[in-house]
């Protein structure tokens, strides 16, 4: 039972006053005055024997709660601690986001990224990948998609930094690897839009291709057209073939050749 000691430890740790049958709830789920001392200097307050009860049956220590000031948490009321505790949100990555520039995210907002399994190292990626302080929307949108660290600084040196989020995740959704773009940037092509870029992969062309292409003397062809002629199964040496008549044949002078078996 409630002993005289109990309550005397209680009353000078901080426990709140108020009806007696609030100490002895509180003795009934565990709680002594270390735990009141600890949450009363982690500056937890005002101190209620509800709230008491109810960080100390989901796990919250003191060291959470003064984790969760020091990341720039103050006053949150003891639900919003527990959903955070609940969610397995730690201080230690509330402390590295905080230091990627993520310093005025709600509740909701840390939750979102915590249930999605970001990592302190994925919101530093993406500031270094030139996306800094996006919204926890957006934050979302490109981890649901896949759209990974080393994929997105992969796109930013093949020169294709400044694409927006929206962008990112449609080449992301239909297989565009950061080698793809680096590899039709290194055959002369080095500032294709998304959609173009969108064209070249839906169709099944490779960068091999794309350098077929341009070995032959058709480097200024658009991606539209380099696609028409891999539809049509132009290989590199009927485009060789091609090349010989003398002249800079359009893509449709090629296809009508090819069509027609002369090359």
């Amino acid at each position: 039972g409630v002993s005289p000691r109990y309550i005397r430890d209680m009353t000078v740790a901080g426990f709140p006053q108020g009806p007696f049958d609030a100490l002895i709830n509180a003795h009934d789920h565990g709680i002594d005055a270390r735990y009141v001392t600890g949450m009363r200097e982690a500056g937890f307050a005002p101190l209620t024997a509800q709230d008491l009860i109810l960080l100390h049956d989901h796990g919250v220590s003191s060291g959470f709660v003064a984790g969760l000031r020091t990341a720039g948490l103050h006053g949150l009321p003891a639900d919003q601690v527990v959903r955070l505790r609940d969610h397995g949100v730690s201080t230690e990555w509330l402390g590295a986001i905080r230091k990627a520039g993520y310093t005025t995210l709600s509740v909701d907002e840390i939750i979102s990224l915590a249930d999605r399994g970001l990592s302190s190292d994925y919101m530093v990626a993406l500031g270094a990948a030139g996306y800094r302080r996006l919204p926890v929307s957006q934050i979302a949108l490109l981890r649901d998609h896949g759209v990974s660290a080393a994929w997105l600084t992969g796109v930013q040196k093949a020169g294709y930094g400044e694409l927006s989020i929206e962008q990112l995740v449609a080449l992301r959704d239909r297989g565009v690897s950061a080698e793809f773009l680096e590899g039709i940037r290194r055959a002369g092509y080095r500032k294709l839009s998304p959609d173009e870029i969108l064209l070249l992969r839906d169709h099944g062309v490779s960068t091999d291709y794309v350098h077929e292409v341009v070995a032959v003397g058709y480097g200024a062809m658009s991606p539209g057209d380099i696609t028409r002629m891999h539809d049509h199964g132009l290989s590199g040496s009927a485009l060789q073939k091609a090349a010989s008549f003398g002249r800079r044949l359009s893509a449709d002078e090629i296809i009508r050749l090819r069509d027609a078996g002369a090359i």
